[in-house]
Protein backbone atom coordinates (compact mmCIF):
# COMPACT_ATOMS: atom_id res chain seq x y z
CA UNK A 1 0.00 0.00 0.00
CA UNK A 2 1.39 3.40 -0.92
CA UNK A 3 0.59 6.55 1.05
CA UNK A 4 1.50 10.12 0.17
CA UNK A 5 4.70 11.49 1.71
CA UNK A 6 4.68 13.76 4.73
CA UNK A 7 6.85 16.29 2.91
CA UNK A 8 6.35 17.40 -0.70
CA UNK A 9 9.91 16.53 -1.80
CA UNK A 10 9.91 13.03 -0.26
CA UNK A 11 8.95 9.76 -2.00
CA UNK A 12 5.65 8.10 -1.19
CA UNK A 13 5.58 5.75 1.80
CA UNK A 14 5.07 2.09 0.92
CA UNK A 15 3.70 -0.24 3.60
CA UNK A 16 2.96 -3.95 3.77
CA UNK A 17 -0.77 -4.14 4.46
CA UNK A 18 -3.39 -6.80 5.08
CA UNK A 19 -6.11 -7.43 2.49
CA UNK A 20 -8.41 -5.00 4.33
CA UNK A 21 -5.77 -2.24 4.06
CA UNK A 22 -4.77 -2.36 7.73
CA UNK A 23 -1.07 -1.96 8.49
CA UNK A 24 1.11 -1.43 11.54
CA UNK A 25 4.51 0.02 12.30
CA UNK A 26 6.72 2.51 10.55
CA UNK A 27 7.10 2.63 6.83
CA UNK A 28 10.00 0.54 5.55
CA UNK A 29 13.18 2.18 4.26
CA UNK A 30 13.20 1.19 0.59
CA UNK A 31 16.36 3.22 -0.12
CA UNK A 32 18.55 0.12 0.34
CA UNK A 33 17.45 -1.06 -3.11
CA UNK A 34 15.61 -4.00 -4.62
CA UNK A 35 18.07 -6.61 -3.30
CA UNK A 36 16.87 -5.97 0.25
CA UNK A 37 13.17 -5.98 -0.68
CA UNK A 38 12.46 -9.55 0.57
CA UNK A 39 13.95 -8.72 3.98
CA UNK A 40 12.04 -5.43 4.17
CA UNK A 41 8.74 -7.09 3.19
CA UNK A 42 9.27 -9.99 5.63
CA UNK A 43 10.07 -7.57 8.47
CA UNK A 44 7.03 -5.39 7.73
CA UNK A 45 4.73 -8.43 7.43
CA UNK A 46 6.11 -9.85 10.68
CA UNK A 47 5.50 -6.54 12.46
CA UNK A 48 1.89 -6.37 11.22
CA UNK A 49 1.16 -9.97 12.26
CA UNK A 50 2.77 -9.45 15.67
CA UNK A 51 0.73 -6.28 16.26
CA UNK A 52 -2.49 -8.07 15.31
CA UNK A 53 -1.81 -11.14 17.47
CA UNK A 54 -0.08 -9.23 20.31
CA UNK A 55 2.71 -11.80 20.37
CA UNK A 56 6.04 -12.37 18.72
CA UNK A 57 6.00 -14.24 15.43
CA UNK A 58 7.71 -16.37 14.23
CA UNK A 59 9.15 -17.95 17.36
CA UNK A 60 12.49 -19.69 17.69
CA UNK A 61 11.69 -23.38 18.25
CA UNK A 62 14.63 -23.72 20.64
CA UNK A 63 14.24 -20.57 22.73
CA UNK A 64 10.58 -19.55 22.31
CA UNK A 65 11.62 -15.97 21.50
CA UNK A 66 10.64 -13.87 18.52
CA UNK A 67 12.98 -13.86 15.55
CA UNK A 68 13.76 -11.08 13.07
CA UNK A 69 14.52 -11.44 9.36
CA UNK A 70 18.06 -10.77 8.22
CA UNK A 71 20.17 -11.16 5.13
CA UNK A 72 22.78 -13.91 5.49
CA UNK A 73 25.02 -14.37 2.46
CA UNK A 74 22.32 -12.77 0.29
CA UNK A 75 19.66 -15.19 1.56
CA UNK A 76 16.72 -14.19 3.72
CA UNK A 77 16.64 -16.01 7.03
CA UNK A 78 15.31 -15.76 10.52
Amino acid sequence: MALPPYEADEPENVYVALANGEWHGNYPDWAAGPASAPTIVADAAQETVAERLWQAWPLCAEHGLGMHPRDVDELLSW
